[in-house]
């Protein structure tokens, strides 16, 4: 708009305000610069930049204004005011979590950034990644938390344990394996939870303890043989004759060393003997001991009557007593049969002196005289009339000739067993015209014994079947003890000299109920193994052990306890 004006020849126009011209007819509204888009934002109206135009911005969502909200052309062709800006709405700091990280690190995030979230080696999320910063300027979700990651279950190996014990272990979790008393572990400790969820190794194996070999005592055994480890127990027993000097059972300990050393078994001791008159002993001793033999000797001019050697034997007895020393005296001579003697009887006795002759029809074998010896033998051996000879009969096993020595014609030679054998064959034979005996020989086999049944608890060494002249010795269990013979011989007729024993439970002395208590069960006596139950009236507390067992040794394993009145 204009107001035009002439002065003269001249034209002259003047604009309103808010307007421009050139000053003579034409007149345009004052134009702003251009208002360009607005980043994050928008203006309104977008066309608009006259003299008084008035423009408005707004912000997108997710950004906030800085400026004037709104800005007006001014009538000098400029803004009122430079156009605002949309910032980006920022969202609070965020915190990486314990072993982890995020991305980018921040610290400070603003709309629309994503942040990932991630968990050192060894570690997993616990929540999502990434994180948003939304438009309202908070985070979509939380940041999660890094967890150790987790690694199978351990078992704890046979007589060993884990410590931790779980059951649950995470990254970078160590767990020390360790083993019971008396157990080695085959195999490394600590084991380590990995970054991958596995353990570094697996978990060992727990090995008793090996405690050394052990010797068996000379004359004994072990039982068991080895070899030995924890926690092994080892009985020492001695051969049949001989005693322990030592203790059993052996047991191996935690550390792999024994208890005890093994003891010796030393032979067991014989009573002492005394040499008979006008003899004497060899060895002389005084001291015996199993298996130790001594023979009995008589002075020149004395025979034995008795049995010579002796044995000591495995219970400590001897096999028969001493015999005596009697003046020697040669066996009684007969005549010889179809033969005679001078004189005719007696002249026994050392010195003496016998002559012989034979009858028509026989011929003498022999010296025709024969001696008393102080070795009570006569010298030349007693002769023979006989006219012809069979061969020699050896007497069977176990038996023997009656006559010995017999080998003429018509002789008749007995076969007895000794007490004890039976006879398999002819009781006798005869030597007969052509020289050859009428039966032979017979055999001498041992009479069987009588079957034994070993007593209960207990047991008989050895185990049959028997024969004569067998011995059986009867034991008993630990906790009994033997009632009737120690040792049982088979006689010559089968039988047994003596009834099996029995083994009679070790009893225990009576105990007394505690005063203001009882016992249970209440019995006249207690054998081994038996247990008594103490218990207090009402208003006491028992003092002491509440049970008590009957022992092998005939002792209580606990003392009677006492029953003390509660205190209120």
């Amino acid at each position: 708009m204009a107001t035009c004006r002439q002065f003269g020849g001249t034209f002259t126009c003047t604009c309103n305000v808010g307007y421009v011209g050139d000053g003579r007819t034409t007149c345009t509204v004052v134009q702003c610069p251009a208002l360009n888009a607005l980043a994050n934002g928008a203006l309104s109206p977008t066309n608009r930049r006259q003299y008084q135009d008035q423009v408005t911005f707004t912000c997108n969502t997710g950004y906030t204004l800085v400026g004037q909200t709104s800005i007006t052309c001014l009538v000098t062709g400029a803004w009122s005011a430079s156009p605002p800006t949309c910032n980006p709405r920022t969202c609070p700091t965020l915190t990486a979590p314990t072993n982890g990280a995020l991305n980018p690190p921040g610290p400070t995030y603003s709309y629309p950034n994503q942040v990932t979230v991630t968990c050192n080696p060894g570690y997993q999320l616990t929540g999502d990644s990434p994180l948003t910063c939304q438009a309202d300027g908070t985070w979509d979700r939380s940041v999660g938390t890094c967890a150790g990651r987790t690694c199978p279950t351990l078992n704890a190996p046979s007589n060993g344990a884990l410590n931790p014990a779980g059951p649950t272990y995470v990254y970078p979790s160590t767990v020390q394996v360790t083993c019971n008393p008396g157990y080695t572990l085959t195999g490394d400790s600590p084991l380590t939870c990995r970054t991958d969820g596995t353990w570094d190794r697996s978990v060992g194996t727990c090995a008793a303890r090996s405690c050394p070999t052990l010797t068996a005592p000379a004359n004994g055994a072990l039982n068991p043989p080895g070899p030995y480890s924890y926690p092994s127990t080892v009985n020492v027993n001695c051969n049949p004759g001989y005693t322990l000097n030592g203790a059993s059972p052996l047991t191996c300990q935690t550390g792999g060393t024994w208890d005890n050393n093994v003891g010796t078994c030393t032979p067991r001791a014989c009573q002492t003997l005394t040499a008979p008159t006008n003899g004497a002993l060899s060895p002389p001793g005084p001291a015996y001991s199993y298996p130790s033999t001594v023979n009995v000797n008589c002075n020149t001019g004395y025979q034995l009557t008795g049995v010579s050697p002796l044995t000591c034997q495995a219970d400590g007895s001897w096999s028969s007593t001493v015999g005596t020393c009697q003046p020697s005296q040669c066996p009684v001579v007969n005549a010889p049969t179809n033969g005679a003697r001078t004189p005719p009887t007696g002249s026994n006795s050392f010195g003496n002196m016998i002559t012989f002759t034979c009858n028509t029809g026989y011929v003498l074998n022999g010296a025709t005289s024969s001696t008393c010896q102080a070795d009570t033998t006569w010298s030349p051996p007693v002769p023979t009339c006989d006219p012809r000879q069979c061969p020699a009969l050896t007497a069977p096993a176990f038996g023997s000739l009656s006559p010995t020595g017999r080998t003429s014609y018509q002789d008749v030679v007995n076969f007895n067993c000794e007490t004890g054998y039976v006879r398999n064959g002819a009781a006798s034979a005869t030597c007969q015209a052509d020289g050859s005996w009428s039966n032979p020989v017979p055999t001498c086999t041992p009479t069987p014994c009588n079957a034994l049944t070993a007593p209960t608890n207990g047991a008989l060494s050895p185990t049959g079947p028997y024969t004569y002249p067998a011995t059986v010795t009867p034991t008993c269990n630990t906790g009994y003890t033997l009632n009737g013979a120690t040792t049982l011989t088979c006689n010559p007729d089968g039988s047994w000299n003596d009834t099996v024993p029995t083994c009679e439970a070790v009893q225990c002395p009576a105990l007394t109920a505690p005063r203001n208590g009882t016992l249970t069960p209440v019995a006249a006596s207690y054998n081994y193994q038996n247990t008594i139950t103490f218990d207090c009236d009402r208003g006491f507390d028992i003092v002491g052990a509440a049970d008590t067992t009957c022992k092998a040794d005939g002792t209580w394993s606990n003392r009677v306890p006492t029953c003390r009145r509660k205190m209120n």
